[in-house]
């Protein structure tokens, strides 16, 4: 056997295992956590006396440019209720986008975002399915360096919206 046939053969048991994750994350039924939890999240979380909210914003791009790529973008802020800096450790690290009963799950975020005040975090992840625009989903985040050291935050009923 080559050293090609045996990297094919690799991947492929690689891929078959559940091993490799889409560089964009996954669209599934089956997320990493239950739907169930994932919609029984909190609207809040604690770090230490702060209260930790998050907003999102999710789009299609339907702009006239070079690129047609339509798909599912989401921009995510975490932010401390009373504008007082986030704790220096508060991380995201996962999004799950639910449009019942299926599941955008991703850990990928773009890099390079713009610089936030200190009492906002955001992060923004492309390429995500291509849903309706003008659908109805909940967006939760694991957030990490809160009070529970990790915890789910939920942000219900988001619409997907179009630009053009």
């Amino acid at each position: 056997m080559n050293m090609k046939s045996s990297f094919l053969l690799l991947l492929l048991a690689v891929i078959a295992c559940g091993g490799a994750e889409d560089p964009f994350g996954i669209v599934t039924e089956t997320p990493s956590v239950p739907i169930s939890e994932l919609l029984a999240s909190p609207e809040e979380l604690q770090a230490g006396q702060q209260t930790i909210k998050g907003e999102a914003y999710l789009w299609r791009n339907f702009e006239f440019t070079d690129d047609p790529n339509t798909r599912l973008r989401a921009i995510v802020h975490v932010f401390t209720h009373d504008s007082t800096p986030l704790p220096s450790n508060l991380r995201v690290t996962r999004m799950w986008v639910v449009n019942e009963p299926v599941v955008w799950e991703t850990s990928n975020f773009e890099g390079d975002r713009p610089t936030q005040p200190p009492y906002r975090l955001e992060e923004y992840a492309i390429n995500g399915p291509e849903w309706a625009t003008g659908t109805l989903v909940d967006v939760i985040v694991r957030v990490e360096g809160v009070s529970e050291g990790s915890a789910l935050l939920l942000m219900p009923g988001v619409s997907i919206v179009r630009t053009v």
